[in-house]
């Protein structure tokens, strides 16, 4: 990283608010940005050359308060998932998606955007709240929705809301794959995500901060 171009200097109050793995860029036909309150916007990988050489992807959120959370590559006929942190899940059709920037959920003032993934088939989503319990769907059973004023699925019932709990971390994982779970003591400890489902819980002994999916080598490429 010492060593790493930094293309472009960040300007005054500018945060950096993802890495995205640029690998499958060839194959994949759009960029889709998520922001911290629920708004979607697709963009053309076509346009690739024109967002590298400037350095910029356009404006991702429609309200001044709203923050840009994370970008990702998909291809047509793919589906998008985010999940908030009051527990709801969302699901919409990529080719759904306009070239516009739009509010695809309605939260309340106190939610936000704290993970989104493309759905892949035969997988599983796993859900992580502060206190390490584990919730888990099958990708195949979520169905996508079609109203741009959508609440979502409800992952959370109102009375574990009202005892404070809340979503830190969710990821799309397949068999093989691994999940890092980072505690609020700084520690990062490795799980099988298989062993996470069938658990349904992690033992960190600390508040959990953050997950992040480490992919098996035996995953098989996208290929959109």
């Amino acid at each position: 990283w010492e060593g790493a171009a930094l293309p472009d200097e960040p300007h005054a109050g500018e945060t950096l608010v993802c890495i995205t793995p640029f690998s499958h860029l060839p194959v994949s036909s759009f960029f889709l940005q998520v922001s911290r309150r629920g708004c979607v916007k697709k963009t053309m990988t076509s346009m690739a050359q024109t967002i590298l050489s400037s350095h910029y992807i356009g404006k991702g959120a429609l309200k001044k308060a709203d923050q840009p959370f994370d970008l990702s590559l998909c291809g047509a006929g793919e589906r998008l998932a985010f999940v908030t942190y009051e527990g709801k899940l969302l699901s919409i059709d990529v080719d759904d998606l306009s070239y516009t920037i739009e509010e695809r959920i309605k939260l309340s003032a106190s939610d936000y955007v704290i993970a989104s993934f493309i759905l892949r088939p035969e997988g599983a989503l796993l859900f992580v709240t502060q206190t390490g319990k584990v919730v888990h769907r099958e990708s195949d059973m979520l169905e996508p929705s079609k109203s741009p004023s959508a609440k979502g699925q409800a992952l959370i019932s109102n009375k574990r809301l009202e005892q404070g709990i809340r979503f830190m971390g969710a990821a799309a994982v397949q068999d093989g794959d691994k999940v890092a779970v980072l505690d609020a003591e700084g520690r990062i400890k490795v799980y099988e995500a298989g062993a996470m489902i069938g658990s349904g819980s992690i033992g960190t002994g600390e508040l959990v901060l953050s997950i992040g999916v480490i992919p098996s080598q035996n995953r098989e490429p996208s290929t959109p």
